[in-house]
């Protein structure tokens, strides 16, 4: 019983030992931790080849037309998913309808040879969100 004691003791003491002290914020390496602003090369949201169409609805009025499709591919795990986007300047994210892992959206009253530029983000659950990705797109 004695030895028990003894053996349970020094398992514990030796198991405790070496063990550093974890710094919170030195945890910064996931790409996939929705507060993450380091560099990476995962980009979950991506242009379709030759995916912006500007057409002109009624003289002098352009609209454009964005393509995008989801790297569904670099996911960690099958997840389902929401896209959201905004056409910056605005604040307000609106929803998108994804058919097939793409999705399409459209800008009116653009002006030919101007750049517009647009956040996308994926929400997996209600409490995890991809980094947000930006990209601009010129209406020609």
């Amino acid at each position: 019983m004695k030895n028990s004691i003894y053996f349970i003791l020094c398992t514990v003491l030796l198991l405790g030992c070496f063990k550093d002290e974890v710094d919170i914020d030195s945890l910064n390496f996931n790409p996939y931790d929705p507060i993450y602003e380091g560099w990476y090369d995962t980009t979950f949201v991506e242009p379709i080849f030759d995916s912006t169409l500007v057409i002109q609805v009624t003289p002098p009025d352009y609209r454009q037309t964005v393509r995008m499709r989801v790297r569904n591919d670099l996911f960690p795990a099958p997840l389902g998913y929401y896209a959201y986007y905004r056409a910056l300047p605005d604040t307000e994210w609106l929803p998108l309808v994804v058919i097939n892992n793409e999705f399409a959206h459209l800008r009116y009253d653009v002006i030919w040879g101007s750049e517009y530029c647009y956040d996308y983000k994926l929400v997996f659950s209600e409490t995890i969100t991809s980094n947000t990705e930006h990209f601009c797109f010129i209406a020609d």
